[in-house]
């Protein structure tokens, strides 16, 4: 799921106390320990929607970075918005992880 390879950019980064906050609060919700809790969430949206992965759409892998650096001069302002900063090599690391 997109959500949960963005929460996992973000913990990988910056793990502060709002993370840690909502780790706590979805650990508790999904009965898991925190560390555990963005892989619990994933497993739960996976079983309400199945989303296939990016290749299934035709997407070759080759193109991942073509498509990040798309959305890195498309979408200035949903980046810059973003709880921890997104930089531009992290963009491909999030769809490697839908690939």
């Amino acid at each position: 799921m997109f959500l949960s390879a963005v929460l996992k950019l973000y913990e990988s980064k910056d793990n502060d106390t709002k993370l840690i906050q909502l780790k706590h609060i979805l650990a508790q919700a999904l009965a898991c320990d925190s560390a555990d809790a963005i892989d619990a969430l994933d497993q739960l949206l996976s079983e309400i929607i199945e989303l296939p992965a990016l290749h299934f759409y035709g997407m070759p892998e080759d193109e991942i970075s073509l498509f990040a650096n798309s959305v890195v001069e498309k979408q200035k302002r949903l980046l810059s918005n973003s709880y921890t900063s997104v930089e531009t090599e992290d963009i491909p690391k999030i769809y490697q992880h839908l690939f």
